[in-house]
């Protein structure tokens, strides 16, 4: 009896240290979701004064500005994407990502319109561009939220 008992001793002795190895899914989710969260709000600012800046530049320095917002905004959904949030954050998550997808699409049609010097489609890609942020927004002060 007491070479079974050893073994059974040895594995309990090791539960609580193993069991307090890993963080809890909410907090690790938290601890890699905050730094995206503030470099999608430098983002978002820089979005917002490159659009209110455009009046009066040139369509190839708008063509460069967008281009460059929108492949910062597609880096970012590849974090966010990557991120593996408890449950039930998946759909905030996954509301986010897609709202970045779509302005990263909008940033890219307005670098495109610049590009063929186009101001409708330019106009068109700004509402959609307003549209997406409104989403992105929307997940991010969620996200915010569940992970002070």
């Amino acid at each position: 009896m007491g070479r079974r008992l050893i073994p059974l001793v040895l594995v309990l002795a090791f539960v609580p240290v193993l069991s307090g190895c890993g963080e809890d899914e909410a907090e690790t989710f938290a601890k890699d979701y905050r730094p995206l969260n503030k470099q999608i709000l430098a983002l978002g600012s820089d979005v917002g004064e490159t659009v209110n800046g455009a009046s009066g530049k040139s369509d190839e320095a708008i063509e460069k500005e967008f281009g460059s917002l929108a492949q910062q905004t597609g880096e970012l959904q590849q974090q966010v994407d990557e991120l593996e949030p408890p449950e039930d954050l998946q759909p905030p998550t996954d509301q986010l990502g897609e709202a970045m997808d779509d302005a990263q699409d909008a940033l890219r049609d307005i670098e495109a319109a610049a590009g063929k010097s186009d101001p409708a489609a330019a106009r068109e890609a700004t509402i959609q561009l307003v549209r997406s942020s409104e989403d992105l927004r929307e997940a991010r002060r969620t996200l915010e939220r569940a992970t002070r």
